[in-house]
């Protein structure tokens, strides 16, 4: 059941508040109220629903969050699918076109430029660090082509599910699974909801 801030479902468990938290000394008293609202809250949720509780006039509330995973499989499936197209994107092939190039610009500065010799040892490591950058920045730029290529679809998926760009950061910061995503989703500026 979805309430009205698209929080997932909204539970009351009222009971007996008798614990003042405002109550000076009230460390045990705190204790005693978060065993029995613990108490309370676990009869109410599903296993693996995550919630967030609320002091309300005469007792809590209790909103869960609904998880990208169990409530929107389509998107997660989508979202797996585009996270390993991203970290895929330029794959084994540019890293050993990267090596490689290093080694010949080193082989090269070492044969057509003698002149360098022992004062040159700078030049080398100079290179290999030049060549770092350069897959860096080329590596960083396909991941972000290979996401603008997906924002469209994404972005009709979101909308059909009613979830904001926002919304899906939150979710998806605690996803290990989906992090290429996440940083892809906080970096762009040109992404249109």
């Amino acid at each position: 059941m979805e309430n009205e801030s698209g929080m997932g479902s909204q539970r009351q468990f009222s009971g007996e508040n008798e614990f003042d938290p405002e109550e000076e000394g009230s460390q045990e008293c705190d204790e005693q109220a978060v065993d029995l609202l613990a108490q309370s809250i676990t009869r109410g949720l599903r296993n693996g629903e995550v919630c967030y509780v609320r002091r309300a006039d005469d007792g809590f509330q209790v909103d869960v969050y609904p998880t990208l995973r169990q409530d929107y499989p389509e998107l997660y499936g989508f979202l797996l699918a585009l996270n390993q197209r991203i970290l895929s994107t330029t794959g084994c092939l540019w890293g050993f076109t990267s090596i490689l190039a290093a080694v010949l610009a080193i082989v090269g500065i070492y044969e057509f430029v003698p002149n360098l010799g022992a004062h040159g040892w700078w030049a080398y490591p100079l290179v290999v660090l030049g060549v770092m950058v350069i897959w860096g920045v080329g590596n960083n730029r396909a991941e972000s082509s290979m996401f603008r290529r997906h924002t469209e679809e994404l972005s009709r998926l979101l909308a059909r599910h009613g979830i904001g760009r926002y919304r899906l950061i939150e979710w998806l910061s605690d996803d290990a699974r989906l992090q290429a995503v996440a940083q892809r989703l906080k970096e762009s500026t040109d992404w249109e909801q």
